[in-house]
């Protein structure tokens, strides 16, 4: 248990997990820290007073395009301050403008205005102006409304964020987002809102395990816990080098895994000799080592929420979450406004051009943060997902199978900081700490300093690390697991010049293991020299972001490497 600080807490560290991430940053300064003491029941009692005034409203007066008018009716139930902002350049004569507006002799002004503050007719009679001279200028003035809709949109979502942070302060229910009602079927088809898919985990079940690959949601914290601390009990049973007992049994060398849990899958249902690697492992007549890197998906995909922008139907397809779904909905909806068609009859150029115009861009960047958090969830579910499967399968079957540490192994950066796509260190750094607690981060450390950085065969036949040294190591070195080692065994850029002979000679002679056969990962493998790189006479590299390679090392020592190491997804 960790003591616990004495520093005050601020008020912006008041607010729950669930609500971080998903909340402009300008919001969380500007609302979140004059709400913590605002009063709660006057803010309902406000927030009740306006929902009435808006179904009254409502009653009154209905636009054409039901969509549109929720949220715009919304607004001018909500948006008392910022309708004065909007229009602060009618302000100064605004008593005059609406009794001339209304002495004009507009039947919807002089119908609907009553009761409604000056700001808000004018509001009416703008839109209401611009609503038939849609009429004539078609194209025109959904451009022109639809930028209109979302400034009034953007400040009531700011409205919404705060009482949501306000009811987070009473630990309440937040109010969600308005949902996004469905367009004509004929005009443009929304799928569905998919339920999360959950499944445990029993490594000893193949059939399990594919299902557990296939969750779309995060396990709980104490499911992560417990599976962490079954791992770090079995780990300590060695220091930084693990030994495979049989040497009379074939062993699977796999590549950098990097938050594929279907690869781990396509591992374990691969045949040799007859039968699947999983029978096999269940009786313990195979090996199966890791060269580590389970974590952070290797494209820029899974980090960077604008290539939302070029599959909205694939997200629309995936997305479990009902702020998220409604999110990617009015963007797909703000696209088919300006194109002036649905998005499945839009090419990838129209879909270019409508994002960059300026009401879809500012819509886009109004739900930046919410698709931004998701798309970390997303990850999170993919990376933490391999490590759960990583872990129990180490608890299940601790002298068959083996897990060597990675550069990315290295959640909270005690080794060195990774950026690739994106900071991706420590975003996931900061995604456990906020999600899950420090002592979590603490826990995941623990076991990832008692993971092997070396594993190597009973009499030296095989030795498998993330990649070559630098310089020769000593055994002392590798068993101690000091931070040069790490570094060593974990980022050297063999590729580049990075290692010598002199430094894996060395290495294998002071590990007896002199005549090995030295199995990494790390860097590519480009297409050109096929699955495998052979290096300095005894290494054997592996690794394809685009293909799930494994190396199979049989017994007496025989290997090929065109034969011998393949894609098991192909």
């Amino acid at each position: 248990m960790q003591p616990e600080s004495t520093t005050q807490p601020s008020p912006l560290d008041r607010i729950p997990i669930r609500y971080r991430g998903i909340v402009d940053p300008d919001v969380l300064e500007e609302i979140w820290v004059p709400a913590v003491q605002a009063d709660l029941d006057a803010e309902k009692l406000q927030q009740q007073e306006r929902r009435e005034s808006l179904q009254a409203f409502r009653k009154r007066y209905a636009l054409n395009e039901q969509a549109k008018e929720n949220q715009i009716a919304e607004a001018f139930g909500r948006l008392d301050g910022a309708i004065q902002t909007r229009f602060s350049e009618f302000q100064a004569n605004a008593g005059e403008f609406i009794r001339q507006a209304i002495q004009s002799g507009d039947e919807f002004v002089t119908r609907y205005a009553t009761g409604l503050s000056p700001e808000e007719s004018y509001v009416l009679r703008t839109l209401q102006n611009e609503w038939g001279t849609a009429q004539e200028e078609n194209k025109e003035f959904h451009i022109r409304f639809d930028t209109t809709r979302t400034h009034l949109e953007r400040t009531l979502i700011n409205l919404q964020q705060r009482l949501a942070l306000a009811y987070a302060r009473k630990e309440s229910v937040a109010v969600s987002a308005p949902q996004t009602e469905k367009t004509d079927a004929s005009q443009s088809q929304t799928p569905e809102l998919k339920q999360e898919q959950k499944s445990s985990l029993d490594v000893k079940s193949i059939s399990s395990i594919e299902a557990f690959a296939q969750n779309t949601g995060l396990e709980t914290k104490g499911d992560y816990t417990q599976s962490l601390e079954r791992a770090i009990e079995v780990l300590s049973r060695h220091q930084g080098i693990a030994t495979l007992e049989r040497e009379d049994v074939p062993t699977i060398v796999i590549s950098d895994i990097h938050a594929r849990r279907d690869f781990l899958v396509n591992v374990l249902k691969h045949n040799i000799d007859g039968e699947s690697v999983h029978e096999k492992l269940k009786r313990g007549e195979i090996n199966i080592v890791c060269v580590g890197d389970g974590m952070h998906s290797e494209n820029g995909k899974s980090w960077d929420a604008k290539f939302l922008k070029y599959d909205i139907e694939g997200f629309l397809n995936e997305t479990t979450d009902r702020n998220v779904f409604d999110s990617v909905v009015e963007y797909k909806q703000a696209l088919e406004t300006v194109s002036q068609k649905p998005l499945k009859q839009m090419t990838f150029v129209e879909i270019k051009q409508a994002g960059n115009q300026p009401s879809v861009e500012a819509v886009f960047q109004n739900i930046l943060p919410i698709l931004q958090a998701e798309f970390m969830r997303r990850e999170m579910v993919k990376s933490l997902g391999v490590m759960k499967m990583v872990m129990d399968l180490k608890s299940a079957y601790p002298d068959s199978f083996h897990y060597t540490r990675g550069n990315h192994d290295d959640m909270a950066e005690k080794i060195k900081q990774y950026h690739k796509f994106a900071n991706e260190s420590q975003q996931v750094k900061e995604w456990v700490t906020t999600t899950y607690g420090n002592d979590f981060l603490q826990k995941y450390t623990k076991f990832e300093e008692a993971l092997p950085v070396m594993v190597r065969s009973k009499t030296g036949q095989i030795v498998v690390t993330h990649t070559v040294p630098n310089k020769a190591l000593t055994q002392a070195e590798v068993e101690e697991r000091l931070q040069g080692t790490n570094i060593s065994l974990t980022w050297t850029d063999n590729t580049k010049g990075g290692s010598s002979q002199e430094a894996v000679d060395g290495t294998l002679a002071n590990v007896n293991a002199g005549n090995a056969r030295w199995f990494i990962g790390h860097r590519d493998v480009p297409d050109e020299m096929g699955l495998a790189r052979e290096q300095f006479g005894k290494v054997v590299q592996i690794n394809n972001k685009d293909k799930q390679v494994i190396a199979i090392q049989r017994p007496g020592g025989s290997f090929d490497k065109d034969r011998d190491v393949v894609d098991v997804a192909a």
